[in-house]
């Protein structure tokens, strides 16, 4: 009965119908928990933009099943989520420091060590001294290969660098 409420819960998910695939996650979790079905619950309530949510399910979760790297990475997301991307809409180039170590010291993905660092070196740069010595070590930790090499263009056709040429 769980794999059939998972089943349905992974397309939802799939589909990015996020809210609702958290209720079927929660009744997995009810019946069957399991670090996977916790993990896509939080992945899910995180992508919802339910992050006070998605961490108390997170520290629920990693409360039971702790020390593992896909749920510790969820709960990592969620702190970029919240508090990377608040300390840097602030402008607060120390607090974003901080806070983007504090992440990094939760997960070693790649993909979140690329978003945690591009934050720091673009609000680094807009600084009206940048701190060349902050961006070069930060812009140190970002992979290019993942970095898209297309131009990004925006709803109304105006076209920007690749995520690759900022970088």
């Amino acid at each position: 009965m769980t794999k059939e409420i998972t089943d349905r819960a992974d397309a939802l998910r799939k589909r990015q119908q996020y809210s609702e695939a958290a209720v079927f996650y929660e009744d997995a979790w009810q019946k069957d928990a399991s670090p996977y079905i916790g993990r896509w619950l939080i992945y899910c309530r995180r992508k919802a933009g339910d992050l006070n949510g998605a961490a108390t399910i997170a520290a629920m979760v990693l409360d039971r099943f702790p020390n593992q790297p896909l749920l510790t990475t969820e709960y990592a997301w969620i702190f970029y989520d919240s508090k990377v991307k608040e300390a840097r809409e602030r402008g607060e180039l120390e607090g974003l420091i901080t806070c983007a170590e504090e992440a990094l010291g939760l997960s070693t993905d790649e993909l979140l060590i690329t978003r945690v660092a591009q934050s720091v070196v673009k609000l680094a740069k807009n600084q009206p001294q940048p701190p060349w010595e902050v961006i070069a070590k930060w812009a140190a930790m970002i992979n290019p290969e993942r970095l898209s090499d297309r131009k990004r263009i925006t709803g109304d056709g105006k076209s920007f660098m690749s995520e690759r040429e900022e970088w």
